[in-house]
């Protein structure tokens, strides 16, 4: 993951948090000034602001960003997980406030070779 999109693979919490505060102001149509600790923001405001405010959703795995999302997100997208893992994820996500807050999960599916046929239709 080092060098994807010309960042070093560092401090991805304090990133993440403070991109995801960034676009919580931004979307209101707030003219931003403000030095967040990976990065700055002069005078920024949107052309366009979103009739609806929409949802911001953190995609997480480990505990930490599980913990960001619970705070900071309206809720979080969960991948490469097997279904055991879903409820200790969901209940890190909760530890850190986040009850009641939407989990997404990304299920990667891989069709047999030969599919199974259905069963019968039951309409006549």
């Amino acid at each position: 993951m080092a060098g994807w999109n010309g960042l070093a693979f560092e401090n991805q919490y304090k990133r993440v948090r403070d991109t995801l505060r960034f676009l919580q102001r931004a979307l209101t149509g707030e003219k931003i000034t403000q030095s967040y600790e990976g990065f700055s923001v002069n005078g920024f405001r949107l052309s366009r602001v979103p009739e609806q405010q929409p949802d911001l959703y953190l995609a997480a795995l480990r505990p930490g960003m599980l913990h960001l999302g619970g705070k900071e997100a309206d809720g979080v997208i969960l991948n490469w997980l097997s279904p055991d893992d879903v409820p200790r994820s969901v209940a890190e996500l909760e530890s850190a406030g986040g009850k009641g807050k939407e989990v997404v999960a990304r299920i990667f599916v891989i069709p047999p070779r030969t599919p199974r046929r259905s069963a019968p239709s039951l309409v006549a």
